[in-house]
């Protein structure tokens, strides 16, 4: 038997095993499930992982190729959603992040840290009460969920209300965040 045989099969039985690449799957469930937990690990070492690499080469389209195969498969990949805000951001591709947090959001909308990514986003793109409606839903959500708070604290600092970006701020710090907020 050839090698390449023997790796036609290999692959032939691991698909078997793995759910179909076609679907979208929770990231924050997938390690209930053997073989959605696998298959995440496969896409972060073969596409999510790769992406840093991407930018630092300037390869922005494999770059966004990555992130477009981890997202159509994990929606809700809390790095992966951030990576591609930023790839989005460095190549002026602002609405492909804000896509793929619609999809995010509309397909798991049970999780406060997406809802949290995706105010945080449209603050940093200058859609800052939109991105406070979310922030604020996200704490709504999940009120000790610090990040979410020191986004929201930075959102106020950049809407000029420093009074309730400095509540959400010491909210965040007594929930356990350490950095600096302005």
């Amino acid at each position: 038997m050839t090698r390449l045989t023997t790796l036609s099969i290999l692959m032939t039985i691991l698909l078997w095993f793995l759910p179909d690449p076609a679907q979208s799957h929770d990231y924050f469930t997938a390690d209930q499930d053997p073989g959605i937990q696998t298959y995440l690990h496969i896409v972060d070492a073969n596409h999510t992982e790769k992406v840093l690499g991407w930018v630092q080469q300037g390869r922005m389209g494999n770059a966004i190729d990555d992130l477009k195969y981890t997202l159509d498969r994990f929606p809700n990949h809390p790095k992966a959603l951030m990576l591609m805000g930023s790839v989005a951001k460095i190549t002026k591709k602002i609405p492909l992040a804000i896509a793929y947090y619609e999809k995010a959001v509309k397909l798991f909308p049970e999780y406060a840290l997406t809802q949290a990514q995706y105010g945080s986003y449209l603050v940093d793109i200058g859609n800052t009460q939109a991105g406070i409606g979310k922030l604020k839903k996200a704490i709504e959500m999940d009120p000790k969920l610090a990040q979410a708070h020191a986004w929201l604290a930075k959102a106020y600092y950049k809407s000029g209300n420093p009074g309730l970006g400095r509540q959400e701020a010491e909210q965040a710090a007594a929930l356990g965040y350490k950095s600096k907020i302005q």
